[in-house]
């Protein structure tokens, strides 16, 4: 089995450990793996990082929020389907970021969409901590693919 080359990065002027609090995800020949620390302590730069299966080589990051910020760490397992990646993400600090949000990814990590919990239904710890879920549903005769994850805030939001 290959070795995962994660390197410590350079955060607001010290290194920042950053650890794997999320199961990874196996696809397609890559291996997928959040970034987060523990409790915010220090709060990191969050993300996802993509591995190749075979040699365990970094191949490409997915970054939740702007460089020179931190917040939105992926601290809940990705899920898959077809050639998409969804990923969760915990507090956004930064306007720009993709903090409290449903993402969905290509396989090699460009942004495709975004889902975030509407302000009205944010309270101060509205991190998503469950993995999404990915179902197909029937609505109007029509089978849809539907993502979904339960938010801190207590609402288990199903996006189509």
């Amino acid at each position: 089995m290959a070795r995962l080359q994660r390197n410590r990065r350079k955060q607001g002027g010290h290194c920042a450990e950053m650890a794997a609090w999320d199961s990874p995800l196996v696809y397609a020949g890559n291996i997928y793996v959040g970034i987060s620390s523990q409790c915010d302590k220090p709060l990191v730069r969050g993300g996802l990082e993509e591995f190749s299966q075979a040699t365990g080589a970094a191949e490409n990051t997915y970054w939740s929020t702007p460089a020179g910020t931190v917040g939105a760490s992926i601290w809940s397992s990705p899920a898959a389907s077809g050639t998409s990646v969804f990923v969760t993400t915990g507090n956004g600090a930064s306007s720009s970021s993709d903090g409290f949000s449903i993402v969905k990814l290509s396989a090699s990590l460009s942004k495709l969409d975004i889902w975030t919990v509407p302000a009205a239904e944010c309270d101060a710890d509205s991190d998503f901590g469950g993995s999404p879920g990915i179902w197909s549903a029937n609505i109007g005769g029509v089978s849809t693919k539907m993502v979904g994850a339960c938010n801190k805030n207590g609402i288990s939001t199903p996006s189509g």
